[in-house]
């Protein structure tokens, strides 16, 4: 049976590999590179440097023109799980459709084996390469996590450490749920993508910033007190005095006439006059942010999230075949 099924997915095995050996080649040569140029141009002397220093502007502005074109390619490894999912499940759910499954249903191999190994084959091999290239990825944005936001950066978050694999477990879980109710392959693989693309988009917009309480410090002036590797929440929407009342941005320009409107104010200027009102009445802005050392607590719950809707995917999967499918 585990010959047979390879000899059924060798293909689509074969173009895995050679996606993820291409990928891995090009994560490498331009991770290399990016360490290389950060080294060299000394970015990391920089980081701390005050906005006015010359020197450091021109050497990050330098940096971010080798980075950003590779950010806007790298920003595309996001939808990876899904393009794995594509190929591992669609053999499965061709199977199903052509009927050729009876074929082994009748050779002493019992639905309850011929699932549980092509679940087996085909999970291992998704694992295996989504985790690679998760460990590939998390090496890659090592020095543009020191410049851009940290670990909790989109990008960063979402192809690195373990969530890449839990994604890629839900996709070809759902693929296959999908494959074997309507044992169609093209109208499974829309389903699959449609439903991956909103649970991802769904948890990352309404989950994940509230999986733990943000913490929340007051600020009114001078630098902004979270680390360059925390994740901002909000900045700018809640304010609160020293009785504990809250304000928001709307009632905060009621209060101070909103000079961020008036053309005739530069913004600088502007700055100062909410700096004095904010004095004036006893007012801190309420920052709220996710500290970086949440980072792996963050990449649990999600990956949890993810995985735990996979094993239902996969224990009702099991049931329709054995159950549903004549």
């Amino acid at each position: 049976m585990i010959w047979v099924t390879w000899r059924q997915q060798r293909v689509e095995a074969l173009i895995c590999g050679a996606i993820l050996i291409v990928l891995a080649g090009l994560i490498l040569k331009t991770g290399l590179d990016l360490g290389a140029g950060y080294s060299r141009l000394g970015v990391a002397a920089c980081l701390t440097a005050s906005p006015d220093d010359q020197h450091c502007y021109l050497v990050l502005q330098t940096f971010h023109q080798q980075l950003d074109p590779l950010n806007t390619v790298f920003s595309w490894f996001e939808v990876l799980p899904a393009v794995l999912a594509i190929l591992v499940a669609s053999p499965t759910t061709m199977e199903l459709e052509q009927g050729t499954f009876r074929l082994a249903w009748t050779q002493s191999i019992t639905r309850t084996r011929w699932i549980t190994i092509k679940l087996a084959l085909t999970l291992s091999a998704v694992i295996a390469g989504s985790l690679a290239v998760s460990v590939l990825l998390s090496w890659w944005h090592e020095p543009v996590n020191r410049l851009q936001g940290g670990s909790f950066s989109s990008s960063s978050f979402d192809t690195g450490g373990l969530v890449p694999v839990a994604y890629a477990v839900f996709a070809v879980a759902l693929g296959l749920a999908a494959g074997t109710v309507l044992r169609r392959v093209i109208p499974a693989l829309g389903i699959m993508l449609a439903g991956f693309l909103v649970a991802r988009l769904g948890i990352e917009a309404l989950g994940r910033p509230n999986y733990v309480a943000p913490v929340e410090k007051l600020w009114t002036s001078g630098p902004i007190p979270v680390g360059p590797r925390d994740w901002l929440i909000s900045k700018g929407q809640l304010f609160q005095n020293r009785l504990g009342h809250l304000y928001s941005m709307d009632q905060i320009n009621q209060l101070c006439g909103n000079p961020g409107a008036s053309q005739n104010i530069s913004p600088a200027a502007a700055k100062d006059l909410y700096i004095s009102c904010y004095n004036q009445h006893g007012i801190s802005e309420v920052i709220r942010y996710q500290p970086a050392d949440r980072f792996w607590l963050f990449q649990g719950i999600e990956s949890a999230i993810f995985l735990g809707m996979a094993a239902a995917l996969l224990v009702f999967t099991t049931w329709w075949i054995r159950h549903r499918i004549a």
